[in-house]
């Protein structure tokens, strides 16, 4: 018996390059861009301020709201430079872990008076490399607001643990794609023209039937009318005939009182 075994297909595709992966590095604007380089300054600076045994490393920028973090209770400074505005956030596990690098010890359950300068000397020393220009504030009850990009600083110590310090600045929201510019001249307008009041009394009214004929002006030669672009009068004319159409011939222009 003869048999004959055929090779395999190959069923590899033809490579072909492909274009450039897109990353979050691709997309982050000039704001996001100086928030990473505030955290690489204050990674840099950590050891120094605070502890040499103390290992500092970053998250990556990334889009987040401060409204998804606030369970755990927290303190926040703010800083307004070069036309942006920073946040530095700090939970309270890790200002015990932190205040525990800087003074020793263990963390404790509850910060002393004292001990909360201290942590705010701390984190302002990390935070402002170039302090005479940068002036940071606690603030009590604002926080980061709406859009924002932000990045974690992981201070790591051996025997106290991690305290993470997170950081926040707003994120440019594009605006919203419209039609184009609008030509307000071209905005369509609905003008109404009324005809002068007419007085009758209720038994009159009362009697109109199919074919009743009601008499406008009966002492005036022309029956005027107001044009009017509600809630006022724009014009006012007679009314007439031109070209088989009611028409108005035009006499006198703006608000006036109707007739």
């Amino acid at each position: 018996m003869n048999t004959t075994h055929a090779k395999p297909r190959n069923r590899t595709r033809p490579w072909a390059p492909r274009g450039p992966k897109r990353t979050l590095e691709s997309t982050i604007d000039a704001d996001g861009m100086a928030l990473a380089e505030l955290v690489d300054l204050a990674c840099r600076r950590a050891g120094t301020v605070i502890a040499p045994s103390l290992s500092a490393s970053a998250k990556p920028v990334d889009r987040a709201d401060y409204e998804e973090r606030r369970a755990i209770p927290d303190r926040a400074w703010r800083c307004c430079t070069a036309g942006r505005e920073f946040w530095w956030v700090i939970d309270e596990p890790s200002q015990r872990r932190l205040l525990a690098c800087v003074i020793g010890g263990s963390p404790s359950q509850s910060t002393s008076a004292m001990e909360r300068t201290i942590l705010a000397e701390t984190v302002m020393r990390v935070a402002s490399p170039d302090s005479s220009q940068r002036r940071w504030d606690e603030e009590l009850r604002a926080r980061p607001r709406g859009s924002m990009w932000h990045c974690d600083i992981e201070l790591m110590q051996p025997t106290i643990g991690t305290a993470v310090l997170s950081i926040f600045t707003a994120r440019a929201v594009a605006p919203a794609r419209t039609g184009g510019p609008i030509d307000i001249w071209a905005i369509p307008l609905t003008i109404n023209a009324a005809l002068p009041p007419v007085r009758v009394r209720l038994r009159e009214l009362l009697g109109w039937r199919a074919g009743t004929v009601l008499a406008l002006q009966p002492s005036a030669d022309e029956i005027m009318a107001n044009l009017m672009l509600s809630p006022s009068t724009t014009a006012g004319g007679s009314l007439g005939v031109a070209a088989s159409n009611r028409a108005v011939r035009l006499h006198r222009f703006g608000t006036r009182s109707r007739p």
